[in-house]
């Protein structure tokens, strides 16, 4: 019998992540708060293009996520990449192993309410809207005690367990003091939603990666395509320039390239949404005994599209790694070191290119000589179609990529 207001997990944030974690949970008999600060079921993400990796794949299959999803508008998809020396488009699903085959296009309008729908069908997790963490304290050993507001309303919650999965401005960071390292990410962005505009072949999701600009075409449900354009940083005035000219600068651009769909044909029927100055950010995953994931743990440049993905894989690291811990009321310092570990391990390797990646002086005689080692091999399309998959490690694709330039330098000898 459940204790009224007491739980073995507070999950601070009802989004992708704080959704994932409470189904982990709540599989393992496991009874969770989850605490979401927006009101309404129905409230999404806006800044967001919507593609998980199929890294995330998995974790969607385990808790039986990817049948509803497609049913309800997820697009299953691959990327291809356009490059100076050509396209880099492999005809083979991403990795070898069929949990992994593909991504996923879906708009968040459609996955954040789906995602809370399924965890109010579970009689474990107690989904709370409307909720706001205004304070926490150590509770001893029933481990923590988490005030929440809602309108003039507070709550004290108890729990085992807290975990911020409340995005790249976490109260609970701010709470707790963990520390933001911010660094610059040099691009900014602008985005939009189209109608009219044909689904490249087999649905394939469409990266232009020239340089200074890049591009994303991604095939939604609907016949709806999103259509995203990245920019070296401008000032304030420049961008909102650029959002005014947005629907004939990104046709222009896109297309400028072959094998990209008849954009002309395309209808803009949202919003010009976007960022100017997105840093990249990164915090302690475990901080004075409370656990960070998703967003709260790592934000990055989005255009490498790791937002959903990361916070997918690292909420069921987090439940994999402490859920025993959890059930037979062990002490969590152990079962949360192992999920730090874990993170380090799997995720934080592909946050260093990325952050390399946003700082984006590059020389174009290298970057074109890089494409066209890529282009001309076809292992290594297939490896880099599993890089930016998150399937592979980048220390993998690089000692295979070094190898094959010294292999060519020395044919060319």
């Amino acid at each position: 019998m459940w204790v009224k207001d007491q739980y073995d997990v507070i999950i601070a944030g009802g989004s992708v992540g704080g959704c994932t974690l409470a189904l982990c949970y709540a599989r393992h008999g496991l009874r969770v708060a989850l605490l979401e600060q927006k009101p309404d079921l129905s409230d999404y993400k806006k800044l967001c293009t919507h593609f998980i990796q199929p890294m995330a794949l998995p974790v969607l299959r385990d808790l039986g996520l990817d049948g509803v999803m497609e049913a309800t508008g997820a697009v299953p998809t691959k990327a291809a990449f356009w490059t100076p020396a050509g396209w880099i488009d492999p005809p083979d699903d991403y990795g070898s192993d069929p949990s992994t085959a593909h991504a996923y296009n879906v708009e968040r309008r459609i996955f954040d309410p789906l995602l809370r729908q399924r965890v109010m069908a579970s009689e474990n997790v107690d989904l709370r809207m409307g909720h706001r963490v205004a304070g926490l304290q150590a509770g001893g050993d029933k481990g923590w005690v988490v005030e929440t507001t809602t309108g003039e309303t507070s709550h004290n919650l108890r729990g085992r367990l807290v975990v911020a999965a409340d995005g790249r401005h976490s109260i609970l960071a701010k709470l707790l003091d963990n520390p933001t390292d911010s660094e610059e990410n040099e691009r900014s962005a602008l985005f939009g939603y189209f109608e009219g505009i044909a689904a490249p072949e087999r649905n394939r999701s469409l990266f232009i990666l020239s340089e200074p600009e890049r591009g994303f075409l991604y095939p939604l449900c609907g016949g709806r395509t999103l259509l995203a354009i990245y920019r070296p940083k401008v000032s304030a005035e420049e961008w909102q320039e650029q959002r005014a000219s947005f629907e004939t600068g990104i046709k222009t651009y896109f297309q400028a390239f072959p094998g990209v769909p008849d954009v002309f044909q395309g209808v803009l029927v949202s919003p010009v949404l976007g960022y100017q100055n997105y840093p990249n950010l990164a915090r302690k995953t475990v901080h004075q005994g409370v656990a960070f994931i998703g967003d709260a743990a790592l934000s990055l440049d989005p255009l490498s599209g790791v937002g959903c993905g990361f916070a997918i894989v690292s909420a069921n690291l987090l439940a994999e790694a402490t859920a025993a811990a959890l059930l037979e009321r062990d002490d969590m310092a152990p079962a949360l070191a192992a999920y730090e570990a874990q993170f380090n391990k799997v995720i934080l390797p592909h946050a260093r290119g990325i952050r390399a990646d946003s700082v984006i002086a590059k020389s174009e005689e290298q970057t074109f000589q890089t494409y066209r080692c890529i282009v001309s091999s076809a292992m290594l399309q297939k490896q880099f179609v599993d890089l930016t998959g998150r399937l592979i490690s980048p220390i993998t694709f690089q000692r295979n990529f070094a190898s094959a330039m010294v292999k060519a330098r020395m044919a060319t000898h």
